[in-house]
C-alpha cells in the first residue's frame, strides 16, 4: 500500500466513527515523530492540499478518495472533515498540525492492532512465535494441511533476525510490509 493509500485509509478510519476527541488525547504527540517521518507526512499533506492553502478541505479529501477509486460522495467527505476537525478548531478543514495528530493517532491504532495480533500467535506468552505456535493457530483457523517444511518456511520468511523464531519486532516488520 502506497503512502497516499495509507493516508486515505487513515483519514477514512478517523472520520468514519472513531472518536475524533481521542485523537487529541493520545500518549504520543506529533512532536515525537522522527524528522524523516514528519517530512514524509508533510509531503503526503501537500499532495492532498491541492490549492496550497495549508489545509485539507472536504473537496480535497473527496478528490483523494476518488483518485484511489474509493467511492465517497461529497456529503461523506464533509462529514469526515467535520468529525476529524471537531476535536480541534472546528473550522471545517484540517491544517497540518491537526493532520499530524490524526496520523499519529492512526499509527498508534495500527501498533495496537499489531500487538494484539501478535499475542494471538504467541500461545505460550514467551514473546516469540515458534513453529509449534504458528501451526496451532493456523489449525484453529482451519489450515491444518501444512507440512513441517511449509511452517518452517513461514517462520524463516518472518524471522528477520534469524534466531529461529519470530519476535515482536519481526512480526511488526512483517505486518507493516504487507
Amino acid at each position: 500500500m502506497s503512502k497516499d493509500e495509507q493516508l486515505a485509509m487513515s483519514l477514512a478510519a478517523g472520520g468514519g466513527g472513531a472518536s475524533a476527541s481521542s485523537t487529541v488525547h493520545k500518549k504520543t504527540s506529533a512532536s515525537a515523530l522522527s524528522p524523516a517521518m514528519r517530512k514524509d507526512l508533510e509531503e503526503a499533506f501537500k499532495s492532498v492540499d491541492e490549492d496550497g492553502s495549508g489545509a485539507i478541505s472536504a473537496v480535497e479529501l473527496h478528490h483523494l478518495f476518488a483518485n484511489f477509486g474509493i467511492d465517497v460522495d461529497m456529503d461523506e467527505a464533509e462529514e469526515m472533515i467535520f468529525n476529524l476537525d471537531s476535536a480541534f478548531d472546528g473550522n471545517g478543514s484540517i491544517d497540518f498540525d491537526e493532520f499530524l495528530e490524526i496520523m499519529v493517532n492512526a499509527m498508534e491504532d495500527e501498533d495496537e492492532v499489531i500487538k494484539e495480533t501478535f499475542k494471538l500467535f504467541d500461545v505460550n506468552h514467551d514473546n516469540f512465535i515458534q513453529p509449534e505456535e504458528l501451526r496451532y493457530v493456523l489449525q484453529q483457523l482451519g489450515e491444518d494441511g501444512l507440512t513441517e517444511a511449509e511452517i518452517g518456511q513461514m517462520i524463516r520468511n518472518a524471522d528477520f533476525d534469524n534466531d529461529g523464531k519470530v519476535g515482536f519486532s519481526d512480526f511488526q516488520r512483517l505486518y507493516k510490509h504487507n
